[in-house]
């Protein structure tokens, strides 16, 4: 067996917190980690710099706002393609449904109706078109998996679409400076801060399945070295 332990999965997130939901894969050498700190500019950037790591597969994985008002918050979405830029890209091992990309956070239910209703998407997110377009460029595949974080009937605070910093860790302190001038806006952040610590706990509980999964795939498939070893979890 090889001792080889080359990159097989570029991963592509847009917060620490979905790196941390990772867990020890994170860590994994076969495994490259990139996140775009809810940026779309960034997560272009990561994207194209994970397709030139020499990686076998690509992974969305992350939270992802609703737009399909039957998902609720902590509902798993593995679309079967990734809407972009106009564009239809599929997914490997595709589910259902799709997911549109975007160049902002889409926080008021207005908005989310209006994407929806532009796109049919189910969800939204600032990684998987970035990500979707990279990998076909390469000539990998692209495996999704999203959580739902905020669910299409409720708003998010504009507090929370900014609380976010360039290390794609959460500002505390431009949040709490801002409910100091917004009141108002405690209890729309405390249902953002629920339903996101749902939608990550549902993250936390499928990663050791869809990791292992999509290494396993990948190495079925021949994309990967098939001596590869690949850790049971």
């Amino acid at each position: 067996m090889s001792n080889d332990t080359r990159p097989v999965l570029g991963i592509l997130t847009g917060m620490a917190t979905e790196v941390a939901a990772l867990g020890p894969w994170a860590d994994d050498p076969r495994i490259l980690v990139a996140m775009s700190a809810a940026n779309a500019s960034r997560a272009r950037e990561q994207a194209d710099s994970l397709a030139r790591r020499d990686v076998k597969a690509m992974l969305s994985w992350g939270l992802a706002g609703g737009l399909n008002p039957a998902l609720h918050a902590g509902d798993v979405i593995r679309p079967a393609n990734v809407l972009h830029d106009g564009t239809s890209l599929p997914v490997a091992l595709p589910g259902s449904g799709s997911i549109a990309a975007v160049e902002r956070v889409i926080a008021s239910v207005g908005d989310k109706r209006a994407v929806q209703t532009e796109t049919g998407a189910d969800a939204v997110d600032m990684e998987s078109g970035a990500l979707a377009r990279a990998a076909r460029h390469a000539g990998l595949p692209l495996y999704v998996v999203r959580v739902i974080s905020d669910p299409a009937e409720r708003a998010l605070p504009a507090l929370a679409a900014r609380a976010i910093g360039q290390d794609g860790k959460p500002r505390i302190g431009a949040v709490l400076g801002g409910l100091v001038s917004q009141p108002s806006a405690a209890i729309g952040l405390w249902h953002a801060w629920r339903d996101s610590g749902r939608a990550l706990g549902t993250l936390r509980a499928q990663r050791d399945a869809v990791i292992q999964g999509i290494l396993d795939d990948v190495a079925k498939s021949g994309h990967a070295d098939p001596d590869l070893p690949l850790r049971n979890v």
